[in-house]
């Protein structure tokens, strides 16, 4: 199944902190005096990059809601009507897999349901230690 691939791809520790995810999902943005409709287009454990026409500014206090899960974090930085926000507590490696199962990865369509094969999950892992492909593929 994807998710243990993917599981296993992260590794126990959850991956690299800059490991981001391409996605594209509808969210909000939640604050104490308004809710933003925005898009997430990259998901981590630590955090999320969003857009939207209308943003809070950079240190705003933020509850990013999707369907019945809510993340609280802090919006880093706002230019252009795209946004970083850092969660408040690291999400874990298996939310993270929930959140990426449940939208829609760009260029995956159904083949991000089917299990990932050995050779790249070699490739990514080699990768996730800085390794280059033909670096891997010679291994």
């Amino acid at each position: 199944m994807a998710s243990n691939a993917m599981l296993s791809l992260l590794g126990p520790d959850g991956g690299r902190d800059n490991l981001r995810f391409r996605v594209l999902f509808s969210a909000t943005l939640v604050t104490s005096t308004d809710q933003y409709p925005v898009t997430v287009r990259d998901l981590s454990t630590t955090g999320a990059g969003i857009e939207g026409s209308r943003l809070p500014s950079a240190g705003t206090d933020v509850l990013l809601r999707r369907r019945s899960t809510d993340f609280f974090a802090c919006v880093s930085w706002s230019a252009g009507g795209r946004a970083g926000i850092e969660f408040d507590e690291p999400i874990s490696a298996a939310e993270l897999v929930a959140q990426l199962n449940a939208g829609a990865r760009l260029g995956a369509g159904a083949a991000a349901r089917e299990p990932i094969s050995a050779e790249d999950l070699a490739i990514a892992r080699a990768w996730l230690r800085g390794e280059d492909r033909q670096d891997s593929a010679s291994a």
